[in-house]
């Protein structure tokens, strides 16, 4: 039996078997998707011993750069337009 959730963000998935699966595109949940969104912007908005805190620029630019590879590209849209206007 394979538990598939929000680790599918990762778009890797590791059944009971401890076998790795890759889960890509539209595969991928979409609650995960958007998480993945989220997940980045607030990591980036984060002080890191290794990284500075970002600006909300330089963050909704990064997420417009991974805009098709990294993040969907339609969601990480409707997410630098709504982060524009409310955050």
């Amino acid at each position: 039996m394979m538990m598939l959730g929000v680790t599918s963000l990762l778009g890797v998935i590791v059944d009971d078997s401890r076998v790795s699966l890759r889960i890509t595109g539209h595969n991928i949940d979409p609650l995960a998707r958007r998480l993945a969104i989220v997940d980045a912007y607030v990591t980036m908005m984060e002080s890191r011993p290794y990284q500075a805190v970002r600006t909300k620029t330089e963050v909704r630019a990064e997420i417009v750069r991974c805009a098709g590879s990294q993040f969907s590209l339609a969601l990480a849209a409707d997410f630098v337009k709504y982060a524009e206007q409310q955050l």
